[in-house]
Formats: structure tokens, sequence, C-alpha cells
């Protein structure tokens, strides 16, 4: 029986917003610690109880409500940290939409600052909500006007309050809690519209697949303005009412196994990170012979938003096994922005799959196992639908589903599948209601990713736009970088 330190709310009892979530913890266990960040030496710099949390994101909502009307998008520009949680949930106590972006600093200052721009000017923010450091900083490298600035508020110049705010400013399960801006887009941003009930399902579907822990807890270096690092580090922990660590995403790329180092220090249950973030904890740990950590209370390590390579697990998983990682900990998925963040996982306490396959059959789409070295692909198992969700692989040419082990577009539908891109009806549209001959009522997601189900599991082959066709066959980049390596 899962053991969590507080009940997922049941379906009777269950918040219906963000806001709501919030009031529920606050009342429910005011004195507990919510989230703290780390510095780089991994001592606590800041931390919240869920009564301070829940002061503060009020106080900072009665300064919000006086500047934007319900539904109006609000900026989020901050660097790692707690103040950008408070304000995250100051916005959905608020009845306001939260637009989360990067925090431009003086060495992404020229990339930086047009991108947050484009994303204001898409989603048509009327507030930006940030720290007196970043409006000092902009003001001395004279990178925004005064006029610019006029809609900027320093959040941590707002004390907490109790106060509580009109009812026409709460909101409903179907109104948008904040838009996820892609952090693939490219050109104009596209914002993806999240709801507060896509996201709490999301929630409740991620905790269905988690292996039980007696006191759990999270961490999360990955930025919060990823829905990665927002939903996984940031509401999944007040979901459960578990405490949520949370390193800043440069503390893990200066030393990578200080993220390990966290774990062990603070026994967290579960985290997440890329591929990428496994090869270099190995790595690191191969020119640190004393290193020593207790990753015994790990219970779950989710792996997605890139590539998975079954090479760098296993070696992930070998090195460090002797620290008392579980293999079973190690949990590979498939998400996407446009579905919250997660659609499928392995299940609990379960080995990932791996599966080696004919190259010359997947440019085909089909799927045929082979022990020939030279000519195949290792992909991993990305595990199963999560709860209430459904996924289909369909030909990319028609609406018609594929059997297993046949490749093609991966759909999705469910209830955390996001509602469209903001104020984008023609590509709202074309990837958010999709339908199939066989269930015309039921509008799915085309994610543009492509894979293949095998024993209800899902495998990614490659993406929709990225694919190459030559003389009629297919081919994956990750194929020809394949070829490349091995020559």
């Amino acid at each position: 029986m899962r053991q969590f330190h507080q009940s997922p709310p049941s379906a009777e009892t269950a918040p219906k917003t963000l806001g709501e979530l919030l009031a529920v913890r606050a009342a429910q266990c005011p004195t507990e610690l919510a989230y703290a960040f780390l510095r780089d030496d991994l001592s606590i710099e800041t931390q919240l109880s869920y009564a301070q949390l829940a002061q503060r994101a009020n106080g900072l909502a009665v300064e919000i409500a006086a500047r934007a009307a319900v539904g109006e998008r609000v900026l989020l520009v901050y660097g790692p940290g707690l103040d950008s949680v408070v304000a995250f949930f100051a916005c959905a106590v608020a009845g306001v939409v939260a637009v989360p972006t990067a925090s431009p600093d003086g060495a992404r200052l020229k990339s930086a600052l047009p991108r947050l721009r484009l994303i204001a000017a898409d989603a048509k923010a009327v507030l930006t909500l940030t720290t007196q450091t970043t409006i000092a900083k902009l003001r001395e490298l004279n990178a925004a006007s005064n006029d610019e600035l006029k809609s900027w508020l320093a959040t941590d110049t707002v004390g907490a309050s109790l106060a509580t705010l009109n009812s026409d400013r709460r909101r409903e399960s179907g109104d948008t809690a904040y838009l996820q801006y892609t952090s693939g887009s490219t050109g104009t941003p596209r914002g993806v519209v999240i709801a507060h009930g896509n996201v709490l399902a999301n929630c409740a579907a991620i905790s269905a697949k988690a292996t039980a822990a007696d006191q759990p807890s999270s961490l999360s270096w990955l930025p919060y303005f990823h829905d990665y690092g927002l939903v996984q580090g940031i509401v999944w922990p007040l979901y459960l009412a578990m405490p949520g660590y949370l390193l800043s995403p440069l503390t893990f790329l200066r030393r990578p196994l200080r993220w390990l180092e966290a774990m062990s220090r603070y026994r967290v249950s579960y985290t997440g990170a890329p591929n990428f973030a496994l090869a270099a904890c190995v790595k690191a740990l191969a020119s640190q012979a004393d290193w020593h950590a207790e990753l015994d209370g790990v219970h779950g390590i989710g792996c997605g938003a890139e590539p998975i390579q079954a090479a760098t697990v296993e070696s992930f998983l070998t090195s460090f096994a002797r620290f008392g990682l579980s293999r079973t900990t190690f949990s590979p998925g498939y998400g996407l922005a446009e579905a919250t963040l997660v659609v499928t996982s392995k299940p609990p306490a379960a080995e990932m799959t791996t599966l080696r396959v004919s190259a010359a059959a997947l440019a085909d789409g089909r799927v045929v196992e082979s022990k020939d070295q030279s000519s195949t692909r290792v992909l991993v198992g990305c595990g199963t639908a999560v709860l209430e969700t459904q996924v289909e692989i369909v030909s990319p040419s028609g609406r018609t589903p594929l059997p297993e082990n046949r490749v093609g577009e991966i759909w999705v539908a469910g209830p955390s599948v996001g509602s469209g891109y903001f104020a984008s009806e023609i590509a709202s549209t074309e990837v958010f209601a999709a339908n199939l001959d066989a269930a015309p009522g039921v509008a799915f997601l085309r994610t543009g990713d492509l894979g293949f189900l095998r024993d209800g599991e899902l495998f990614i082959t490659g993406r929709l736009k990225d694919l190459l066709i030559f003389s009629g066959r297919n081919y994956h980049p990750q194929d020809l970088e394949w070829t490349a390596e091995s020559s």
C-alpha cells in the first residue's frame, strides 16, 4: 500500500485548482517543510513551510490582483531560488495565468532578452514578476527602458499576508493555470495552454506510477520554466505534501555529483533528469576515486526530455550500484509540454526494457529484433501509458492506428493534454484536435514524435520532422550519428 506523507487527494475531496491545493496543504500541515533551496555546498539557503508559502503567495496575490485582471497573463522572470515558487502559486491564488520564463543575465542577455520580449508579446502579458536584483541588473546594463520596466514588480519587496481575495478571483478546474512555452520553440514562440485540471491530473498520473516511500521527498535541479522542472520539481511535491528540494542548474553543471550528494544527504526519494545528466555523473565519478554517497533511499529517478541511450543508462546504473542505487529506481518515460509532462513511464519495481532492432527494418517502419551488432539500434522502453491516458501509433499519412511493432506518429489523449497553443487557433486545431476514424469523438494530440508499441510499452524512434527519406526509405538522425560513431 502506498504510504505517502500525505495521501493523494481523493476524487471527492481533491482540490480543483492549484490555489485550492495550496490552501489545503497549509491547513493540513502548516509548519512542515514545503520547499528548500540548496546552496552549492548543499546547505539550505532558504526554506518555506506550507503556511509560510501560503502567506507569501497570498500577500503577492493581493498585489497582482491590483495590477492584473482575472485570466490575464503575468510573466515570471526568475533565476534559481524560491521566489519563482512563491510567484507561481501567487498567480494561481490571484486567478491570473502564470507564464514562466528564463531570467536574462549578463552572460546570456543578448539571446535571452529578445526571447523574453517575444514571449511577453505572444502571451500579451500585462505584468512581469521578478526580483530587485534582476531589475537593477537590467537598468545597469541599459537592457530595458524605464517605460518597459514600469510593468515589472519586484516580488521580494512584497510582504506575507493572511488576506483573502474576493471570490470572483477564484478559478475552476478548466481555467488556464499557466502557459508553458516549449524549450524547442524557434521563431515566434508558442505557449501551451495548461489548465489547473491538466496539471493536477498529471500529478495524479505520476503518483500512480511512483514506487511507495515511507517519508517521501523530491529533488530537482531543472529550471522552473521547463515543464520537467515545473511539474516534477514544484507542483508534484505540493500535490503529495512532500518536501521539495531545489538545486540550481548551475550547481549541477559545475559539479554533477552534487545532485547525487543531495539525494544522499536529504534522503531524497524521487528525482529526475535528462540522459545527458547521467553521462555527466559517470564522467565526474571517474575522476573522484574517494567519492561516496548513500543512494539506497532513492525510489525513483525519472528520465526523459531527450533520447535515452541504453549504454549511458547501463553505465550509470553500474557505476553507482556500489553506493546502494537499485536498478529498479531508474524510470525512463516519455512526455512533452503539450501533455503537461508525463505520457508514459516505467511501472514501479520493474527494470528498464531494452530492445535491439534491425536498423534496416526500422527504416521501413517495421520492428525486427536482431543480434547483428553492426546494423542495429538499441532502443529503451519508455514504459506504459499513465493514468487515464490513451496512446496510439498512427500512420503519418492517415488516421488509422497501426498494430504493435509498426512505427508511426505518437498520438495522445487524456486529461493531462492541454487545450492548444495560446492565441494560435490554426496550429491548435492541427496539433490538438486530431481524430481517428475508429474514435471520431476523441480529440488527440499529434506529438510529431515517431515510435511504436510493443507489449503495451512505448519505444521512441525519432521525430517526424527530422525524418530523412532517401530512395523511399526512412532514416533517423540517430541512425546517422550511430553509424558515424561506430565507423
